[in-house]
């Protein structure tokens, strides 16, 4: 299949798992080396407690793996806020975010295969093991806009953190 020229951007909010995430990234990276042009994993270490913070250390270094953006947090914080953080750190035409307990990176196909059709916002949320997809076209901007606010509206509502003064 013909890869996506765009920069997709994929975030993912991990703690406690230094045992698996290169396999994880391992297995992201080259399923977004075959879907876009360009691609970067921003991850979210939300203050886990064993070796997970070194890892990432180490697969960021010159030999480590390629297109990795690391934040680590100090203490942990609700899903939403860490997950945000990732959101707004990503540079790509195209977010998704990606649950690595769940393993996702099978819906990345999915989520590839609506872009080529031109959706500019696509939804998916797990169900018994396979992703429902809700697309919205037309209107996109208007549709991004709100889901900035109300992302925006919780993150201060549940962590006291008004995001655009961060």
């Amino acid at each position: 299949m013909k890869k996506i020229p765009i920069l997709l951007s994929i975030v993912l909010v991990v703690k406690d798992c230094a045992s698996t995430i290169e396999q994880l990234l391992i297995s992201i990276s080259t399923k977004a080396e075959g879907l876009a042009d360009d691609h970067e994993i921003v991850i979210v270490d939300n203050g886990s407690t064993d070796r997970t913070t070194n890892e990432l250390r180490r697969l960021t270094e010159m030999n480590g793996l390629a297109n990795l953006q690391v934040f680590v947090l100090a203490e942990s914080v609700d899903e939403i806020t860490a997950r945000w953080l990732g959101f707004e750190n990503s540079i790509g035409d195209y977010v998704t975010s990606i649950d690595p307990d769940v393993k996702e990176v099978i819906y990345l196909d999915s989520f590839a295969d609506k872009i080529r059709e031109g959706y500019d916002v696509v939804f998916a949320t797990p169900h018994s093991s396979k992703s429902r997809l809700v697309q919205r076209r037309g209107e996109a901007d208007l549709l991004k806009r709100a889901i900035y606010r109300v992302f925006n509206w919780l993150t201060i509502l549940f962590a006291g953190i008004h995001i655009n003064k961060h």
